[in-house]
């Protein structure tokens, strides 16, 4: 209502308010600045990101996909060594908890 007022002649903007709009005006323009200084510096780490990805081709992956095999051999052999290790744990636990369960207590 102030600002049709202002256009249309009929209101005059005090100091104070001429003042406060105007530091406003500056502050929003800060703000701006600011707001773009940080979209550039973001949009220069989702540029490297995605460049640091291209690099990451096929001819990287199938350099290292021998050494990848080999340590995905290595994994798979642990975790059947892990499940036999388990299969044994089990079956002592479970002999040890039927004979604590014939236990009277003291």
């Amino acid at each position: 209502r102030l600002a049709v007022g202002v256009v249309n002649g009929t209101e005059q903007l005090s100091d104070a308010t001429s003042f406060a709009l105007s530091t406003i005006r500056g502050e929003m323009q800060t703000i701006r600045n600011s707001t773009a200084i940080s979209h550039a510096e973001d949009q220069d780490e989702v540029d490297r990101a995605r460049d640091d990805v291209t690099k990451c081709d096929r001819w990287t992956l199938l350099e290292h996909a021998t050494n990848l095999t080999a340590k995905e051999d290595v994994h798979a052999s642990c975790r059947g060594s892990e499940a036999v290790l388990n299969q044994i744990k089990t079956a002592a636990c479970a002999k040890y908890l039927a004979a604590m369960r014939g236990l009277d207590p003291p």
